[in-house]
């Protein structure tokens, strides 16, 4: 994601930095809790809003909770999966797999593109959930399959 490059407001910030517009939240603070990477052409002194025109906030995997997912998907039938190889990927929600709204990481930085196909979730007969995941990491829908 990132903060544009035009007329941008402090909740565009609070929302690139901390994923959410609480109540509270100040330009100071958001300057001290920043840890991504300011566009230079904005960056000045870091003392005013337009400075964080072009931001993009750094998301480290260590602060997300992992999961296990298929490597392979499908477009259009989200329980048409056999089993495969898995591997770990990392989502922003606090549950043991993504929901609607969260995003999927594959590493520090780097969203899932999940191609707005469907993704196969843990391990078969354990757990026969998919989610649909957008080009830019977010979890647009899950369904859970019959075993």
């Amino acid at each position: 994601m990132a903060v544009g490059t035009g007329n941008i407001t402090l909740q565009d910030v609070t929302t690139e930095i901390y994923g959410d517009t609480a109540l509270g939240r100040n330009l100071s603070t958001s300057f001290t809790d920043a840890t991504g990477t300011f566009d230079a052409t904005y960056e000045g002194s870091k003392d005013r809003l337009s400075n964080f025109k072009g931001y993009i906030h750094s998301v480290l995997v260590a602060n997300l909770t992992s999961f296990r997912m298929k490597l392979g998907s499908i477009l259009t039938s989200p329980c048409a999966f056999n089993d495969g190889t898995r591997t770990t990927r990392y989502h922003t929600g606090t549950g043991a797999t993504p929901v609607i709204g969260d995003y999927v990481y594959s590493a520090d930085d780097y969203p899932h593109n999940g191609g707005g196909y469907w993704w196969y979730l843990g391990e078969v007969t354990e757990q026969d959930d998919t989610i649909k995941i957008s080009t830019t990491g977010e979890v647009l829908d899950v369904e859970t399959c019959p075993l």
